[in-house]
This record gives C-alpha cells, sequence and structure tokens, in this order.
C-alpha cells in the first residue's frame, strides 16, 4: 500500500476521532469513581491485583498568559515589594507562596480578585505488589 497524504490525513483524524472518544470516556469514568470515592468515603480503591488512589483538593490559579487578566495582574506584581519571590512571574510559584502567605497582606489583597480555585483530583492505578 502506497502512503499518500490524503492516507496520512485520513489516519490521523480518524485517531484523534478515536482518542477524543477514549477521552471522554475516560472523564466520564473518573467522575464515576469519585462519585464512588465520596459517597463511600474511601480515598482508595483496589482489587487483588490494583489499588487506585483519588486524591481531591482545590488548586489555586491566575489567569492564563495573553489575558487581560493576566496583564493586570503582571502590573499588580511588578508595582509590589513582594515582586522578588515572582520576579520570572512563575505562575505556579506564585501560586504556591500566595496559598503560603508568604506575601505581604497588602499583595495578597491586590491578587486576590485574580485568584481562581478549581477542583483538583488525581487519580493514580499502581500494581497492589508495588505497596
Amino acid at each position: 500500500m502506497s502512503i499518500t497524504q490524503a492516507s496520512l490525513i485520513d489516519e490521523y483524524l480518524k485517531l484523534k476521532n478515536q482518542q477524543q472518544l477514549i477521552d471522554d470516556k475516560l472523564s466520564d469514568l473518573e467522575k464515576r469513581i469519585l462519585d464512588f470515592s465520596q459517597k463511600h468515603k474511601l480515598k482508595r480503591l483496589k482489587t487483588k491485583d490494583h489499588l487506585l488512589y483519588i486524591v481531591q483538593k482545590t488548586q489555586t490559579t491566575f489567569p492564563k498568559k495573553g489575558s487581560l487578566q493576566r496583564k493586570l495582574l503582571e502590573k499588580v506584581i511588578s508595582s509590589s515589594p513582594d515582586r522578588d519571590q515572582v520576579l520570572s512571574f512563575d505562575i505556579i510559584k506564585l501560586a504556591r507562596v500566595y496559598d503560603q502567605k508568604k506575601l505581604s497582606p497588602g499583595l495578597m489583597k491586590k491578587l486576590k480578585p485574580f485568584v481562581l480555585k478549581k477542583p483538583f483530583v488525581k487519580i493514580s492505578l499502581i500494581p497492589a505488589n508495588r505497596r
């Protein structure tokens, strides 16, 4: 069989569609796992061969690069005496020091309108014999 542009594109589209279907099914399954774990107050599910850990917490995030909110946030940071803590404007570091309350009260107050608290769920599956 000869490789053509059309065959490559067709295969790519077919796999992308399958990937989307699998991603949708995984997302649905993750929601059902979370619902089940909450209903039964479990942080891990287990079978004879596997352990499935469920970690659920709130994650602090800030506006994405390029957004208007991000530009406003950068102005707030650059004019703050705490700017050395996030000099490279590392959003992950900013979220960490914000959560740890390592910034001045004045900057904490100025950052509050930019803070987004998002639920975070991590599901980890490991073989039972690796406990």
